[in-house]
């Protein structure tokens, strides 16, 4: 199956997202949502303990998701951990060596902070990360859907979803001429990016005397294919270089708010509407036909928002976590 992962987002690229409740639009950062590992051992309904291939990436979570089945436990500080309670979420189930075990912890994602309707606002990203696997392979999501499986399981808290696509997807191409403030890409006159799809998106340079080094887009001239940076390179062009350079672009960022309580724009171009969207009435992720359709390809993205909202005069807020799926078809295409 593709690769697919969710992400929590932040303020600038390639940034790590430490604290979760900030998770609230933007780039996708390098934390995953909920940290993960494998079981090394089979969990039967009844076992009270479970083995992983590894715990370090799951220390200090409080709760683990094996199969949708949440289970409470003791501190994770070494590959075998006690169970204190298993079917938090009232599913049960037997798990297999190899299974994926998520870690996940109360008040993180979500707090106490509420605006004045009650309400607060989160964004996570979703991204096929297929390509960083295997090079040679291309899997794609095919007509992907988000869902709730489990909302809130307190009658005081409502949660909904969302679907925000970027304005671009990830590309990448080669350079007909550069400078230390500038790309050229004359192959992309003509296509389907248009002017400022791109801006605030990140380009990465693959190779040149610049190999490595990333800028964020100011602004794009669909006429030109010309990417205009905020800040220069380090190095500028002279005749002794190669004008042909390697360059990735990745998906420009979804919207981002000030704050978790305040709301962002739904129902809008790039914005799905808001809704409590179950398996058998799922939101898709073709949001006012984006490029690459209902599919998600390797490195492309797309964000859901979630918003939560309590009960007025609402006292408790235990059992207020939520899980999201995704349904698609996978397609596996030969690239070398």
């Amino acid at each position: 199956m593709p690769y697919i992962k969710f992400y929590l987002t932040s303020l600038e690229p390639n940034l790590a997202q430490t604290i979760r409740s900030q998770s609230i639009g933007g780039y996708t950062s390098n934390s995953l949502v909920y940290p993960e590992t494998t079981l090394s051992l089979s969990v039967g309904l009844y076992d009270n303990s479970l083995s992983l291939e590894s715990y370090a990436a799951l220390s200090g979570e409080d709760y683990i998701t094996i199969n949708s089945e949440i289970m409470q436990v003791s501190p994770i500080n070494s590959n075998t951990v006690s169970i204190q309670q298993r079917g938090v979420n009232d599913i049960l189930n037997i798990h297999a060596p190899s299974d994926p075990v998520k870690g996940g912890s109360i008040n993180k994602i979500f707090n106490d902070t509420f605006n004045d309707d009650y309400k607060q606002y989160r964004c996570i990203s979703v991204k096929n990360i297929s390509d960083n696997v295997n090079p040679s392979v291309n899997l794609i999501a095919y007509g992907m859907e988000a869902y709730l499986i489990q909302g809130s399981r307190t009658v005081n808290t409502d949660i909904k979803i969302s679907i925000e696509v970027p304005k671009s997807q990830y590309f990448e191409g080669n350079s007909t001429s550069w400078s230390n403030i500038s790309l050229v890409d004359t192959s992309l006159i003509g296509g389907t990016l248009q002017d400022n799809d791109c801006k605030d998106a990140y380009l990465k340079i693959l190779s040149g005397p610049n190999s490595g080094r990333n800028r964020l887009i100011s602004s794009y001239d669909s006429s030109t294919g010309t990417f205009v940076f905020y800040d220069s390179l380090a190095v500028d062009y002279t005749s002794s270089y190669n004008k042909v350079i390697e360059y990735e672009v990745e998906p420009a960022p979804a919207q981002r708010i000030k704050t978790g309580t305040e709301s962002p724009s739904f129902d809008t171009e790039y914005v799905s509407s808001l809704g409590a969207f179950t398996e058998s009435n799922p939101v898709g992720i073709n949001v006012s036909s984006k490029v690459d359709g209902g599919n998600l390809y390797s490195k492309d993205v797309i964000y859901i928002w979630l918003e939560r909202t309590i009960r007025k005069g609402s006292e408790f807020f235990n059992a207020d976590s939520c899980i999201i799926g995704l349904k698609y078809s996978k397609k596996l295409i030969l690239t070398g």
